[in-house]
């Protein structure tokens, strides 16, 4: 099963490759839709290192949560679908370009806490983006527990705790949410 699923994979990057007209774009293509570099030359991928770049090709949580955050507002802003059918609808897309991106730790661990905050943030009660971040470390851990030994697991979520906390307790008017993207 995994070895088809590889292959789909491999096939997929195949494809969205003989799409790209660009020569040389296209292993930058692959690696940004689908987290695979192998079709990056050693000279492009050289410079991405020594650039420091190299780790934006590499899907993780930033890629999986634009891509759920980009589902939700389609579905509740574009379709103007409930909350509750938004995210139902959100999260299979995003557990699907989870498996077409490999399904990697960083990737699952993004998954996961993009799965959570979206429950608790349409959710009825309280909503408060602490818990959010409390209920997906807890459920990483469980489905995980050797995640807490990842130096990514903690980079991960100190970096979401730092967001949330420069961005508490701010009036989000349409001024302070462009302030906000640029800040982030």
């Amino acid at each position: 099963m995994l070895d088809r699923y590889q292959k789909w994979r491999y096939r997929l990057g195949d494809t969205v490759a003989t799409q790209v007209a660009d020569s040389r774009a296209k292993g930058m293509v692959v690696a940004l839709l689908l987290g695979d570099s192998n079709q990056l030359t050693p000279a492009v991928w050289e410079t991405l290192s020594a650039t420091g770049t190299n780790h934006l090709l590499i899907v993780s949580g930033l890629h999986v949560s634009l891509v759920t955050a980009l589902l939700f507002w389609f579905w509740r802003r574009a379709l103007h679908v409930s909350p509750q059918v938004a995210v139902f609808l959100t999260s299979l897309g995003a557990i699907g370009y989870s498996l077409v991106t490999g399904f990697g730790l960083p990737v699952q661990r993004a998954l996961v806490m993009s799965l959570v905050g979206l429950l608790v943030l349409t959710s009825r009660r309280e909503r408060s983006v602490w818990l959010a971040l409390v209920l997906a470390l807890a459920a990483v851990l469980v489905l995980n527990p050797f995640a807490a030994l990842n130096a990514g697991f903690w980079l991960s979520f100190a970096a979401v705790a730092g967001l949330l906390a420069g961005f508490a307790g701010l009036n989000w008017t349409n001024q302070v949410k462009v302030l906000a993207l640029v800040k982030t």
